[in-house]
């Protein structure tokens, strides 16, 4: 009854994207945000909902290009950092590292929240075990964990723990016999749930 009126506002357009996320009514605020590109003033805070919703329903080939365009708008706040940090995670889980570094450049967690922390945290962490082995594996292992326990359940973004397991497969693969060991441990009883 009211769509058209919401729709005329990117504020509330946005904002009913986010309700229709925050609700877990993932596939809806996809098809509510599906018009994006041809919305007027979207800026990147306003495509948060529709990441996390691909997230949440497994469409990750969408929320990757997503991230992409969102990134290329350099905003400088959490928006910008969720877009680098899932850029830079998905990049270190496949093995390019450079890449993810270079998603990383300039994006400074220092006042961020920490759902945004959280992802900036897993990505470091692939990153630094990947290229640096088992010597980096103990500091990672800490700061993944700070991270998580620093992290409410409600500020976790939807499917993270599916990413987190990819993670631990990653960390048990380049961390040496400990990092094996822990990997297995949290492939049983993960630190961080969906």
């Amino acid at each position: 009854q009211y769509a058209g009126l919401l729709r005329d506002q990117p504020t509330t357009w946005a904002k009913t994207g986010a309700i229709l996320t925050a609700g877990k009514a993932y596939d809806r605020a996809i098809a509510w945000l599906a018009d994006w590109q041809t919305q007027s003033g979207v800026t990147p805070w306003m495509l948060l909902p529709l990441l996390d919703s691909y997230r949440a329903t497994g469409q990750d080939d969408a929320a990757l290009s997503l991230a992409r365009f969102g990134r290329g708008a350099n905003d400088p706040g959490d928006a910008g950092a969720v877009f680098a940090g899932w850029l830079a995670l998905e990049a270190a889980l496949h093995g390019q590292c450079d890449e993810a570094n270079e998603h990383l450049v300039g994006i400074d967690p220092l006042g961020k929240s920490d759902g945004v922390k959280l992802i900036l945290t897993m990505a470091r962490v692939a990153i630094d075990v990947s290229e640096e082995g088992p010597e980096a594996f103990p500091d990672a292992q800490a700061d993944l964990l700070a991270a998580i326990d620093a992290c409410a359940p409600a500020d976790r973004p939807p499917a993270l723990g599916r990413w987190y397991l990819r993670l631990v497969s990653l960390l048990g693969q380049k961390g040496g016999w400990k990092a094996k060991l822990w990997a297995g441990w949290q492939k049983m009883k993960p630190a961080l749930r969906d």
